[in-house]
C-alpha cells in the first residue's frame, strides 16, 4: 500500500482546502492505520483526536468540544443557507432522541455570520433541533475540520477520538453511519 501524502504542521504551513479533503476522505476510507505520521497537519482524521474548539451556544454561554467527553459525540458542521445541512437535521435529531439515555451527544456548528442569529434560531425551530447549537461566524470550525463544503459530521468517542466522518449530508438508513452510532452507543443499529 502506498503511503498517503502528508502537510508538516507548523504556522506557517496551512493545508490547501482540496488537499485537506482528499486526506480526510482517504483516512475516513482506510482509517488511521493509513496516516500514522505524528507530524501530519491539516483535518482531524479517523483515529485523530477532536480539535480543540470552543464557541458560545445559541443561548449565549460559552463551550469547549472537550466539555462533551464522557459519551460519544457527533459534531455537525452546517449553516443556514445550506440545503443539505438544513434536510439532514430532523434524521440528526431522531438520532440523537433515539441514542441520547445511551450517552450520545449531538453539537451543531452554525458557520453562519455573526448577523444571522435570528436566522438560525429559526432554522433550528422549524426543524425540530433540541441539540446543542454553537455559534461560529468567523467559521474557525471549518478550517480546524478541514471542510471546504458543507455539512460535515464527525463521530467521537468518549475520550474525544474521531471514530466517523463524513463529508456531505448524513442519509437516513445510511449503514456506515448507523453502524457507527451502534458502536458509539453499545447498542443495535438503528
Amino acid at each position: 500500500m502506498s503511503r498517503v501524502p502528508t502537510l508538516a504542521r507548523g504556522p506557517a504551513r496551512r493545508p490547501v482546502r482540496g488537499l485537506a479533503l482528499a486526506l480526510a476522505a482517504v483516512s475516513a476510507t482506510l482509517g488511521a492505520s493509513a496516516c500514522t505520521d505524528a507530524t501530519v497537519e491539516g483535518p482531524p482524521r479517523v483515529g485523530d483526536m477532536l480539535p480543540v474548539f470552543a464557541a458560545p451556544l445559541l443561548d449565549g454561554d460559552s463551550v469547549e468540544l472537550a466539555a462533551y467527553r464522557g459519551g460519544p459525540v457527533l459534531v455537525n458542521l452546517w449553516a443556514t443557507w445550506c440545503a443539505p445541512c438544513r434536510q439532514e437535521m430532523p434524521y440528526l435529531e431522531s438520532v440523537w432522541q433515539e441514542h441520547r439515555e445511551a450517552g450520545l451527544r449531538i453539537v451543531g456548528i452554525s458557520s453562519d455570520t455573526r448577523g444571522a442569529v435570528d436566522q438560525v434560531r429559526s432554522v433550528v425551530a422549524e426543524r425540530g433541533v433540541t441539540y446543542d447549537i454553537l455559534l461560529d461566524p468567523r467559521a474557525r470550525s471549518t478550517d480546524l475540520f478541514g471542510a471546504f463544503g458543507l455539512p460535515v459530521t464527525v463521530l467521537a468517542d468518549a475520550d474525544g477520538r474521531i471514530t466517523w466522518m463524513r463529508l456531505g449530508p448524513v442519509a437516513e438508513g445510511d449503514a456506515s453511519f448507523e453502524a457507527a452510532i451502534a458502536a458509539a452507543t453499545g447498542r443495535g443499529a438503528s
